[in-house]
């Protein structure tokens, strides 16, 4: 196919716009969409050349593959094996565990699935992960793995249609799975391919209209050419300044930057305009997207291994411009160093049996090659993260992931709402009935109250199951839905019948109790006391948040004392009166439990508990508390305040109750 400059050009504004987000540099909040911006390209570019050599008789599936092999995989490899050889000098082994699986996933092109099934609130922070990139690669190999066949096998017969009616099948059932699954899933509709191939079809549908003659004479009049490229860039623009984090994304919000890169391939499709020409057919812009690929390649491990090293939430300037430097010579060495000695544009006629001999051997070397470089990093992910690298570390690998598997030890027998009527599971003869609810921060509750009575003859704990997993939760009055199925079930068995009216206590906790997301919390208690207004509700304070996990500090430091030194903490529960959501949760709480009061003397960081007294530190993660913690906080609780769970029930002495309800549950505000 004819060789298009103004392509080059929308490379260099996708891989910029993603650089520049990764680089934290204000105005590039939706950088991120600069990588549908590459798969929109993709489909075209792929598509154009598949459909010209079927249409010639010319086209071999084993050809393609080896010119794509040839083309990602040697700067994909020397990528990898840079970057995990940086990380193995940086990283704790416990963190080496994750990077070395990822880096046999994208060896074998399946980050995005590892990724995918690593992505949850449980998940380690993604600016932490390098190789976090390289998601978007597997979706484009699987795509270039899947679309050539079903292109040979739906064009090889004419009697099925023509390429439009495939394109527009694809971008109509992709597009409505991506926004449907954005919904239930946003995670899946991000790394996903099913829900990313419309993305492509996208791409592959400028052929299909340019073909068109009416396309062909509006393209051809004065100034079209350069409105579509003009409309095209503004779409991208605006997504890249006006996403952030708060995107829902895909979801109908990727129908901008994909929309607006058709526009501009469209504007170039039958003659560029000046625009097109100034803009994206400059110098800097053209050699920008011919080493795309590269600077995409080696632009983010940098900037997540210095994150990682330097626990730095934000890029400074001088930082910001170190690491850009640090791209733009990386980016010159793995491109001349690298792709440009592996891949020509031109390897001769691959029909004949020499081109065929001259794929074939640098291919399978290849492909040899990644295979064998994934037997370092599997090593460290089937091993214990190469611990022997780091041998005087506190935590080790196990105990670190032995003590927040613990945490759940507890909770995993107790009494659910959706079991409340399994006598083997829930105690409803006792007298009393609590229930711990909040974010994932029940355990933590559960295992506080445990300490003293979960082995209580007269009470039976309850937990909720927590609202982490509760995407698009919304509703009222006894009434809410979650498009995660299992959470709608949940909150259908909270209120069913029965249950509000059974219940004697709930217990609401999560790390930073008052801040305006908890709105949904405060209302499901309100519509809980409407149901039942003898409920007594205790809140459960917060505590203090790391910036960065604790295990990491204590192993640097050797001491938990870390974990509470100003420098790591992102939320100390100090001062819980400042948050809006504080006098209307207090208007409903019966009992305030306080842990900075229990456990910080005279309420200063720097007195903090920060371990329980075996030394097991208060939490491993940022902020949920370890099993020992949570029970010697709440034994410290129930010393202090003997039987102040029994006492709040039958309105015994009130020497615990911290923070009392001033007005009927039914009036609260």
């Amino acid at each position: 196919m004819q060789y298009r400059a103004d392509i080059d050009g929308l490379r260099t504004i996708a891989v910029l716009a993603v650089v520049l987000f990764h680089l934290d540099v204000p105005g590039f909040s939706g950088g991120f969409v600069g990588v549908d911006v590459f798969f929109v390209i993709s489909g075209y570019l792929i598509t154009s050349i598949i459909a010209g050599k079927i249409a010639g008789g010319g086209f071999s599936l084993g050809e393609f593959y080896a010119r794509r092999v040839q083309r990602l995989f040697p700067p994909l490899i020397v990528t990898v094996a840079a970057t995990f050889l940086a990380a193995s000098l940086i990283v704790e082994p416990f963190d080496l565990i994750a990077i070395g699986r990822s880096a046999v996933a994208a060896l074998f092109s399946v980050s995005n699935m590892v990724f995918f099934s690593e992505a949850g609130y449980w998940d380690t922070a993604s600016h932490l992960k390098p190789l976090l990139h390289t998601w978007s690669l597997g979706i484009e190999e699987q795509f270039y793995l899947i679309w050539p066949a079903l292109l040979l096998w739906y064009l090889g017969k004419p009697r099925r249609g023509g390429l439009g009616a495939l394109v527009a099948v694809i971008f109509l059932v992709g597009l409505a799975a991506c926004i449907w699954w954005s919904l239930r899933d946003p995670s899946a509709a991000f790394y996903l391919l099913p829900f990313r191939a419309f993305e492509f079809a996208m791409g592959a549908a400028v052929i299909c209209i340019a073909r068109w003659p009416a396309f062909v004479r509006l393209a051809e009049r004065r100034g079209v050419a350069d409105a579509l490229t003009l409309a095209g860039l503004a779409l991208i623009a605006g997504s890249v300044y006006g996403f952030d984090a708060s995107t829902l994304f895909p979801g109908w919000a990727v129908l901008l930057p994909t929309s607006g890169s058709v526009l501009v391939l469209l504007g170039g499709a039958v003659r560029a305009g000046p625009v097109a020409g100034l803009l994206l057919g400059n110098r800097a812009s053209l050699w920008i997207g011919k080493v795309s690929y590269s600077m995409y390649l080696v632009h983010w491990p940098p900037i997540a291994l210095y994150r990682y090293h330097s626990g730095a939430e934000a890029l400074h300037w001088p930082v910001q411009l170190a690491l850009g430097l640090a791209t733009l010579l990386a980016t010159l060495a793995l491109h001349y160093g690298v792709e440009r000695r592996f891949y020509q544009r031109h390897l001769g006629d691959a029909t004949s049996n020499g081109g065929r001999t001259s794929l074939r051997r640098p291919t399978l070397a290849i492909l040899c090659t990644s295979a064998l470089l994934a037997l370092l990093p599997a090593s460290a992910w089937l091993g214990d993260g190469w611990s022997w690298r780091q041998p005087d570390n506190q935590l080790s690998v196990a105990q670190v992931e032995q003590g927040m598997k613990d945490r759940f030890k507890r909770i995993r027998k107790a009494c659910t709402v959706t079991k409340w009527d399994s006598p083997k599971r829930c105690a409803l003869d006792k007298p009393i009935q609590v229930l711990t609810f909040g974010n994932s921060h029940e355990p933590d509750a559960y295992n506080f109250l445990y300490a003293s009575y979960g082995k209580a003859d007269d009470i039976n704990l309850m937990t909720f199951g927590s609202t982490n997993n509760c995407p698009n939760l919304q509703g009222g009055d006894g009434v809410y839905t979650s498009t995660n199925e299992r959470c709608a079930r949940r909150f259908k068995a909270l209120f069913q019948d029965g249950l509000p009216e059974s219940l004697d206590v709930i217990v609401y906790a999560t790390e930073r109790p008052f801040i305006p997301v908890r709105q949904i919390h405060l209302d499901v208690i309100r519509d809980l006391l409407a149901r039942n207004p003898g409920i007594q509700v205790v809140t459960v304070s917060g505590y203090i948040v790391s910036n960065q996990p604790c295990w990491r500090l204590v192993n640097r430091s050797g001491s938990a004392a870390a974990c509470a030194a100003e420098e790591n903490v992102a939320y100390f529960g100090d001062q819980p009166s400042r948050w809006r959501l504080y006098e209307p949760f207090m208007a409903l709480t019966d009992l305030f439990i306080d842990r900075v009061e229990l456990l910080c003397p005279q309420r200063k960081l720097e007195n903090c508990a920060t371990q329980a007294p075996d030394a097991t530190p208060m939490f491993y993660d940022e902020h949920h508390l370890s099993v020992e913690f949570s029970e010697y906080a709440g034994a410290l609780y129930e010393q202090r305040h003997p039987d102040f769970l029994r006492k709040l029930v039958t309105g015994g002495s009130g020497s615990a109750v911290e923070g009392a309800r001033k007005t009927n549950h039914t009036n609260a505000p």
